[in-house]
C-alpha cells in the first residue's frame, strides 16, 4: 500500500509524507498536497496550477449573464403569449360581430319575404293592403323583426364586453407572469451574489 501511494505521489510530482495509521503498525505514505493545508484545494488535488484556476473565474460571471438573459427571454415569452391570447380573443369578437350582422340581415330578408307573401295572398283575395288585416299583419312582422334584431344586438354587445374582459385578462396575466419571472430571476441573482 505504501508503495502504491508513493508511486501515486511520484506521478503527481509531489513528495510523500508519512501519516500514522490508527490501530496499526507503521505509517502510510500520503502525498503532501493531500496531507498539507486545505488552501491548496481541489485545484491542487487535481493537479491544476493556480494560474489556470484564475482563467475559469469568468465562467461564473458568464453563467450569471446567461441566467439573466434566460430570465429576460422567459419574461418576454410570457408577455408575448399573453398578447397572442388577447389577439385571439379579439379576433373571436370581430368574428362574432360579423356573424351578428349577417344574422340581422337574414332576419330582414325573411321579414321582407314574409311581408311580400302576405301582401300577395291578401291582394289575391281582394283585400286592400292599406288598412285592415293586411296592414296589421305587416306591422306585426316588422315589430317582431325589430324586436328580434334588438335582442340579438344586445346579446352580441354582452358577448363583446365579455371578449374585451377576456382580452384584458390575457394581457394582464402575461405581463404579471413576465414580471414575476423577472423578480424571481433577480432574487436568484441577489442570493447568489449577496
Amino acid at each position: 500500500m505504501q508503495l502504491a501511494l508513493s508511486a501515486f505521489s511520484g506521478l503527481l510530482g509531489g513528495s510523500a509524507a508519512a501519516v500514522p495509521v490508527v490501530g496499526g503498525a507503521g505509517a502510510l505514505a500520503v502525498p503532501t498536497f493531500l496531507a498539507g493545508a486545505p488552501a491548496s484545494g481541489l485545484a491542487a488535488a487535481a493537479g491544476i496550477p493556480a494560474s489556470l484556476t484564475s482563467l475559469f473565474a469568468p465562467v461564473g460571471s458568464a453563467a450569471s449573464v446567461l441566467s439573466g438573459t434566460t430570465t429576460v427571454l422567459s419574461a418576454m415569452r410570457n408577455v408575448a403569449a399573453g398578447e397572442d391570447k388577447a389577439a385571439e380573443v379579439e379576433t373571436k369578437a370581430l368574428d362574432d360581430r360579423a356573424q351578428g350582422a349577417q344574422r340581422r340581415r337574414q332576419m330582414s330578408r325573411e321579414a321582407i319575404d314574409l311581408i311580400g307573401g302576405n301582401d300577395v295572398a291578401a291582394a289575391a283575395a281582394g283585400i286592400d293592403l292599406g288598412y285592415g288585416q293586411a296592414a296589421d299583419a305587416r306591422s306585426r312582422v316588422l315589430d317582431d323583426v325589430l324586436m328580434e334584431s334588438q335582442i340579438d344586438r344586445q346579446q352580441e354587445d354582452a358577448r363583446t364586453m365579455n371578449y374585451r374582459r377576456m382580452s384584458r385578462r390575457a394581457r394582464s396575466s402575461g405581463r404579471l407572469q413576465g414580471f414575476l419571472g423577472l423578480a424571481e430571476g433577480g432574487l436568484g441573482l441577489a442570493e447568489r451574489y449577496g
